[in-house]
């Protein structure tokens, strides 16, 4: 490896911070010039994924020699379809060493918490705890101990996923640690509010009462706890948004006045169907789109929201070009009445002084390409600007389309 000092370093390293997603060229750069080493293990090692399959024995060594490498990793994932602490004794060690860990994921589902190792225990723990970390997701693991949320700490985004905590210690300080976005994927409100966790953890003012973003997937199953941190976190909600509609059921439908969130600025409602058969996505938005219409019209208060967002996206299950006529779907879908009935229930919502929501529809195909989406768009604005005209005459409708995939 030689030197080059034909270039100024900062030059240099912004060439280097040019290839961050291409993990080739900068093992290439890290091995042609001792210049370009550190910047470009930098890069390399600010990712680390560890899976069943990752030689975890080897990163620790690594880790060991070189202490520096340590202190670049910022996202550490840990995944596995079982987790047995004899088969990774070298987890614990890696996880004392990732000392500027900013993100950390762990994804282990059928885990309890319970079975881990004590070291592993307390090395999580201590992650958790770091000055460093900010974004922290948490996907099949059970029996949590409550003791995690009596941190000092202060997260930006955390991702609860089919977890569960452990009986909670009444005598326990729990308003320390709080989160500005919250993610949460549940089985259902009881496998996560076990013994004194409803009447310990979520009036405790800490966690569930400082929080602005809320995602929720499919609220059917966790009514009984995303009213509560609703209503925890009401000076404090920006944004929320209840993903998976397709699971949806008309009688877990809630009651709620948004009026009582004073800074709500947005209220998203999103579905994602993973089918090759545009008919079948085409029957799922309608369906989707009449459970819009009911939840409004039980909570008009929606209507005084200043943004509603509706997001129907179609994931093909075959990789590469999609199958199907999904060029068709703009003009089936948008021939539906609930767009009509959908546009009155908004406007009844409004008071005569409100201006009422913007209202935004955002499609999302595989199309073919992008003349399809060209094609398209006009007709599909068009068209619900027609079924929807009380929104449209304020002004207030707002249509997209959009290549799955294409962010532009």
């Amino acid at each position: 490896m030689e030197s080059s000092n034909v270039l100024p370093q900062e030059l240099l390293d912004k060439i280097v911070d040019c290839l961050h997603n291409d993990l080739s060229s900068l093992k290439s750069c890290a091995l042609s010039f001792r210049s370009l080493l550190p910047r470009s293990q930098s890069h390399i090692f600010s990712h680390v994924h560890i899976s069943k399959t990752s030689p975890t024995s080897r990163l620790h060594a690594v880790l060991s020699q070189n202490p520096g490498l340590a202190k670049v990793i910022r996202e550490l994932e840990i995944s596995y379809p079982t987790l047995l602490d004899g088969y990774h004794p070298d987890l614990p060690h890696i996880l004392h060493l990732v000392t500027s860990l900013e993100s950390l994921s762990i994804n282990l589902p059928g885990a309890s918490w319970i079975n881990l190792s004590q070291d592993l225990q307390d090395a999580l723990l201590g992650v958790f705890g770091s000055h460093a970390l900010s974004s922290l997701s948490i996907v099949g693991l059970t029996s949590i101990p409550p003791r995690f949320l009596t941190l000092r700490k202060s997260l930006k985004f955390l991702r609860l996923h089919s977890i569960s905590f452990a009986p909670a210690d009444p005598s326990s300080d729990y308003s320390q640690m709080t989160c500005q976005s919250l993610e949460l994927s549940l089985w259902n409100a009881r496998n996560f509010l076990t013994e004194n966790v409803e009447s310990i953890i979520l009036p405790s003012g800490g966690l569930f009462s400082h929080i602005q973003v809320l995602t929720i997937h499919n609220i059917s199953r966790i009514v009984p706890l995303a009213l509560p941190i609703m209503r925890y976190s009401l000076e404090h909600l920006v944004v929320i948004e209840l993903k998976d509609m397709e699971m949806v059921t008309d009688q877990s439908w809630f009651t709620f006045d948004f009026d009582m969130i004073p800074n709500l600025q947005r209220l998203a409602f999103s579905l994602g169907i993973i089918s090759n058969v545009p008919q079948y996505f085409h029957s799922k938005s309608i369906t989707t789109l009449r459970k819009l219409r009911n939840f409004v019209s039980i909570n008009p208060s929606v209507s005084r929201i200043p943004t509603v967002r509706l997001s129907l996206t179609a994931h093909p299950i075959t990789v590469g070009s999609p199958s199907g006529n999904w060029a068709t779907i703009p003009e089936f879908l948008s021939n539906s009445s609930h767009w009509t009935e959908l546009d009155n229930v908004l406007d009844a919502g409004r008071r005569s002084a409100s201006p009422g929501c913007r209202f935004e529809i955002s499609l999302e195909l595989p199309f073919r390409n992008r003349s399809e989406v060209s094609t398209a768009e006009p007709y599909w604005r068009a068209s619900i600007a027609y079924k929807m005209r009380l929104t449209d005459e304020r002004g207030a409708l707002f249509c997209e389309v959009k290549q799955l995939g294409n962010h532009e």
